[in-house]
């Protein structure tokens, strides 16, 4: 019986050890879990545009050199990473279609960018506005090729699981690299009305820093081996297989941020802007199948203004390029209900319309003008909101 008792105890620190891993390696995921599905409560896809993007083109800062706490291995941001990330957070998170642009067919990629700055944007604009976008993402990004690393709080926790002699040491980042990388974001409204496309968003970012496991690290048996004797934040610092793995965590990490930032201005985006006084209430969009077959669409149009030139005139709806629809704005009395402000004036034009769509078809793009013939335009997916009966 003793001996039992006795084998009994020597078990206890293996199983709570077993636990303290679990604990190790989990919290720190629910904690990043509940952050995410704050963040996707927050998100909701409420910015009704469709944007597309231009190349995004990274450049080594002028002032680059080596320092002497820089590792010996250089990166290098790929230009087809960043503009595919940054279009799959934008499509993802934040508005209704994304879409990468491409340089001109039949032309040189290199040649065109450095062509004449002038010219490429007129093409940029041309071959948006062609598309049928609202919003037209530039992201101009510059790097230091040089990196940094040290241990992060993690190591302290993995010294602890690699003294029980767990390998759950190999999963938690441990290891911190630091670049440098910069990032101006312009989007424009690209709205045909207009001669020339006019930013309505610009932000700049910082990203600083990414981390890395073990796993992410180890290029063969050999350092999983050494890892039996030797704490892994000391292993596998420097090689190819973490300047991959810099380069396209730093390619989807720049691209969340963009997104992120987007998200933080969502309200700019859905209030007036360009000298245009409305702008559909995205709160108030419904988008369904109804009984006939055909899309059902309602929402609400608010104008600002009491100028008469800023009320509205008219209104279409286009589907793959094609017009599917047509119709003109009344007069409306002025909606008291909406006013922010005493001396505010509110117009609220409600909008309701069943579209015959194609098969296939994902999205539907309204174009409104107002009474000075200025025009701006939004895209919606064929499901918003609920079902109205």
């Amino acid at each position: 019986m003793n001996a039992n008792k006795r084998v009994g105890k020597v078990g206890c620190p293996s199983r709570i050890g077993v636990l303290a891993s679990l604990v190790v390696m989990v919290l720190p995921w629910w904690a990043i879990s509940g952050c995410a599905s704050d963040s996707a409560a927050v998100r909701g896809k409420s910015l009704f545009f469709r944007a597309f993007v231009e190349p995004t083109v990274p450049e080594v800062t002028s002032n680059s050199n080596k320092g002497p706490d820089d590792l010996d291995m250089e990166v290098a941001l790929d230009s087809q990473a960043l503009t595919q990330a940054v279009v799959a957070q934008l499509n993802e998170r934040c508005f209704t279609a994304c879409t990468a642009l491409t340089e001109p067919e039949g032309k040189d990629a290199e040649t065109f960018r450095n062509s004449v700055p002038s010219e490429r944007d007129k093409y940029w604009v041309r071959e948006a506005r062609r598309r049928g976008a609202d919003l037209l993402v530039r992201c101009e990004v510059s790097y230091s090729p040089w990196v940094q690393t040290g241990l992060n709080a993690w190591f302290v926790g993995n010294i602890f699981l690699f003294v029980i002699g767990t390998p759950a040491s190999y999963l938690p980042p441990d290891r911190t690299y630091r670049v440098s990388v910069h990032v101006k974001t312009t989007i424009f409204d690209v709205n045909p009305s207009a001669d020339e496309a006019s930013d309505v968003q610009f932000f700049e970012s910082d990203y600083g820093e990414l981390s890395l496991s073990f796993t992410e690290r180890a290029t063969s048996v050999g350092w999983y081996l050494l890892s039996l004797v030797w704490p892994v934040g000391g292993l596998a610092i420097d090689n190819d297989k973490v300047k991959s793995a810099i380069e396209d965590k730093t390619a989807k990490d720049v691209a969340d941020q963009v997104a992120a930032q987007v998200l933080v201005r969502a309200d700019e985006f859905n209030r007036p802007m360009r000298g245009i006084r409305f702008n559909v209430d995205p709160l108030t969009v419904r988008v369904a199948r109804a009984p006939s077959g055909k899309v059902s669409f309602g929402g609400d149009v608010v104008v600002k203004s009491d100028v008469a030139s800023d009320q509205l005139q008219d209104y279409w709806f286009e589907c793959d390029g094609n017009e599917i629809s047509r119709g003109t704005f009344g007069d409306v009395p002025p909606d008291e209900k909406r006013k922010t402000r005493a001396d505010e004036t509110v117009y609220t034009y409600p909008m309701r319309a069943e579209l015959p769509i194609p098969d296939g078809a994902t999205s539907i793009r309204l174009v409104i003008r107002d009474r000075n013939d200025r025009s701006r335009s939004f895209t919606f997916p064929l499901q918003v909101g609920e079902p109205r009966s």
